[in-house]
């Protein structure tokens, strides 16, 4: 597939969105923070260097690789494993999608290092069906095969952070909002600023098959389950959180069950690409 490229680049106005909220009903946010499909809150920690199934479905995979580290200081942690704080973010994003009867692939990567300042921006690469495309400038947008639009909106600022916002659009089944920033300096290391991306899910057409950390939050039978849950917070005045770094009660299964060996593997125990379709599996 080769990608077309648009020359054009359009002045895009700073923006401030207070408090760093986004619009999208369902997002993933920082060290993951997450909000379902019905507004439930809830963490996902995950482990570094491992990527997990974001949401799945029929013609649709989403992963998220998680980058982070073990830490000594457990004060206030989310999750602590063998004595240590795990903090993680997400550092890649890769999409496997079927249209026509092909099936082709994206992967978005997050700037390493310990910069804090934005410099030529965030976003490390984006690989489209394997070809890394050009650094995209504010303005700039791409367009690929299946239906594929990746726009870089405009620069935000999220309190003291600068952000780079990126829209992704695949025609029928997904629009995302993609905002990257550094982490919080107290969560910085000194060899790495946690450059992340963080996701809101603008627009999704799924089936009832749909699940992944976040996707099921868009099934029938949770949307239920959110409701008694929700119920069961209110009546214990306190915010609709679930307890936890892993959505436990909240979810289905265990952090493993949504495990992938790659980010743009197929192969999380809950998948449901390609179901009801006679596909090969989309290698990295």
């Amino acid at each position: 597939m080769t990608a077309q490229y648009s020359t054009e680049t359009k002045p895009v106005p700073l923006q401030v969105r207070i408090g760093g909220e986004c619009n999208p009903a369902a997002k993933i946010l920082n060290d993951p923070h997450l909000v379902g499909a019905h507004g439930t809150h809830f963490d996902f920690n995950g482990r570094p260097d491992k990527a997990f199934c974001l949401l799945t479905d029929r013609d649709l995979h989403v992963n998220m690789l998680l980058r982070g580290y073990y830490d000594e200081r457990t004060d206030n942690a989310a999750l602590v494993v063998d004595g240590k704080a795990v903090h993680t973010w997400i550092k890649e994003l890769g999409i496997v999608w079927t249209a026509g009867g092909a099936d082709h692939k994206i992967r978005l990567a997050a700037r390493g290092g310990k910069q804090q300042e934005r410099g030529d921006g965030f976003m490390k690469s984006i690989e489209i069906d394997g070809e890394e495309i050009p650094r995209m400038q504010v303005g700039d947008s791409v367009t690929g095969a299946g239906g594929l639009k990746v726009e870089f909106r405009g620069l935000e600022k999220e309190g003291p952070f600068d952000v780079d916002y990126y829209l992704l659009t695949i025609d029928g089944l997904v629009s995302l909002d993609l905002r990257l920033r550094v982490a919080h300096p107290k969560l910085q290391t000194p060899s790495d600023a946690e450059a992340h991306i963080n996701v809101g899910i603008a627009e999704l057409e799924h089936t009832e098959e749909i699940h992944g950390v976040l996707g099921q939050t868009y099934r029938a039978d949770h949307t239920q389950r959110a409701a008694d849950f929700q119920r069961l917070i209110a009546s214990l005045h306190r915010p609709i959180s679930a307890d936890g770094a892993e959505g436990k009660g909240f979810l289905d299964g265990t952090p493993r069950s949504y495990e992938a060996s790659d980010v743009l593997a197929v192969d999380c125990a809950y998948t449901a690409y390609g179901r009801a379709r006679q596909v090969m599996p989309v290698q990295p």
